[in-house]
């Protein structure tokens, strides 16, 4: 019978959350550190919603606040797999479907992330609910 010769111990490091999960939040909380930095670099930029765009400085920090808070939040949530990231998950990215199709309709080209996010949110949508019992906390 073989034995283990080598002088390193073996390591064991059991996780209650999922490392797609772990992998998602991680993701979540990079994607609200890189909306920061995106934000604060571009003080003129209005983010189109549901093909309107928030406008002035209002806009501005709107946008500043929210979508990097959603990020950390939705981040911390599936590194600890609650059950309620799961559904601030899915809200979100119905919303955010929602959002890309009335601006694909309404504002002008290029529609390439809009385009980009009808493809991959639906996808994204269906993984969601398939690992949904692993949001359990």
């Amino acid at each position: 019978m073989a034995q283990n010769t080598s002088n390193s111990p073996s390591w064991s490091i059991k996780s209650k959350t999922p490392y797609d999960l772990m992998a998602l939040g991680i993701l979540m909380i990079l994607a609200g550190l890189i909306d920061i930095s995106i934000i604060l670099k571009n003080p003129d930029y209005e983010m189109p919603i549901f093909g309107m765009k928030l406008p002035g400085k209002a806009g501005w920090y709107f946008i500043l606040i929210v979508f990097p808070t959603f990020h950390f939040i939705a981040g911390y949530g599936a590194l600890m797999a609650r059950k309620w990231a799961y559904y601030l998950y899915v809200l979100p990215t119905l919303y955010i479907i929602a959002s890309a199709a009335v601006s694909r309709i309404i504002l002008e080209p290029p529609h390439r992330i809009r385009t980009t996010i009808l493809l991959t949110m639906p996808i994204f949508l269906i993984y969601l609910y398939w690992r949904r019992k692993h949001f359990r906390r």
